[in-house]
């Protein structure tokens, strides 16, 4: 693929580690929108047009999955295409991540940035709600990582949300090893260190599993669900943000 010409400029934690920052130390505030479908229902033409209205609604952050959770493997996108072949994830077919590369394009142009999950964690993670099916291991989780890192190296928009509405530890099993492997793969394949962080389940944070894990670099919490309607938010935040590092 042709090298990338950004227009944006890359995100980091600030020196406080308690905020973002662009890579020039500008602070980033995270207005971010869910568009979780963005790559699997929409067409192109519809994708710009929803990426042109959160623009001028003040969005600067769209969070979306390439492997979406509503049957993302087997349903094919809007142009016909699936994202795995014999849904395999060391065998991604170009039709679709092409498709995934002129959404990222337009976003850019809108200047947004992209919350980026590799896949839906239902796909990942046995058991409770969704269609899945399970595909990843360790092992092709980190290739399928990587192949995502190295197509997208060049752009400075994408921040990686790994998970998606689990718990790393779920029922009985642990499934850190999982996403230890695709951060590394997605580091690897950049040939750089990326901007990650975890998606987790209704009324929970990441930092309740992760917060130690070497390649979180900040935390991310779901309040929308599964707290009820009166959850104090800026209690859980509270709490995210008096804990080290």
């Amino acid at each position: 693929m042709a090298k990338h010409r950004p227009s944006l400029p890359g995100l980091k934690v600030a020196a406080d580690g308690r905020s973002l920052c662009t890579a020039q130390g500008k602070p980033f505030f995270w207005m971010g929108d869910t568009a979780w479908e963005l790559f699997h229902r929409l067409t192109l033409a519809e994708a710009s047009h929803f990426l042109k209205v959160r623009a001028g609604q003040g969005f600067n952050v769209i969070q979306a999955v390439i492997l979406a959770e509503t049957d993302g493997l087997n349903t094919p996108n809007a142009n016909g295409d699936r994202p795995l072949d014999d849904n395999d994830p060391s065998r991604p077919l170009e039709p679709y991540f092409r498709h995934v590369d002129r959404v990222l394009d337009l976003a850019e142009r809108n200047g947004l940035y992209m919350a980026l999950l590799p896949t839906w964690a239902d796909k990942g993670v046995h058991g409770s709600w969704g269609v899945g099916p399970v595909v990843f291991n360790p092992d092709n989780a980190h290739g399928y990582g990587r192949y995502l890192g190295h197509r997208w190296k060049d752009r400075t928009n994408l921040v990686w949300v790994l998970g998606g509405d689990r718990p790393p530890v779920h029922e009985g099993r642990d499934y850190k090893p999982l996403w230890r492997a695709m951060a590394a793969g997605l580091d690897e394949g950049a040939g750089r260190r990326s901007l990650k962080t975890y998606h987790p389940w209704g009324g929970a944070s990441s930092s309740q599993w992760l917060h130690q894990e070497g390649w979180l670099d900040f935390n991310m919490m779901q309040t929308g669900h599964g707290g009820g309607r009166d959850l104090p938010v800026w209690a859980r935040i509270e709490h995210d943000r008096r804990l080290s590092p």
